[in-house]
């Protein structure tokens, strides 16, 4: 599954760091909704089982077990739920860095203002 953990490519305005946050958290919040979807199909006893049934060859497990469900598609989708969760945090995290650079900007702004206010009075 191919994923877009930054959402749409980022634009000069803060707006669209937002929005691009945001749809970034949704594609991960997605993305862990299908993957828990997928775990929870699976049987239970399986689920449950220590050691996975099958062939491995190179560190996956192929075959199936005696319902025939592939034997990795737990481990794959409980990558696939890991995954979701990184995106979200990411994207969570790039929102908070936009606040941040916003709010410095507005400062900026804020402490501009003041100091032009003070040369005022002080000339006039």
């Amino acid at each position: 599954m191919l994923v877009n953990y930054f959402g749409p490519r980022p634009a000069a305005q803060s707006a669209d760091a937002f929005t691009n946050g945001q749809s970034g958290m949704q594609s991960g919040q997605a993305q862990v909704s299908q993957a828990s979807a997928e775990i929870a199909r699976q049987p239970l006893y399986q689920q449950q089982q220590a050691q996975p049934v099958g062939e491995t060859t190179g560190g996956e497990t192929r075959g199936t077990d005696s319902t025939g469900v592939r034997v990795s598609s737990m481990t794959r989708e409980l990558i696939n739920l890991h995954e979701g969760e990184l995106v979200f945090k990411a994207n969570a995290r790039s929102i908070e860095t936009a606040q941040t650079m916003f709010q410095s900007l507005i400062n900026i702004g804020r402490d501009e203002t003041a100091v032009t206010q003070q040369s005022d009075t002080r000339g006039g």
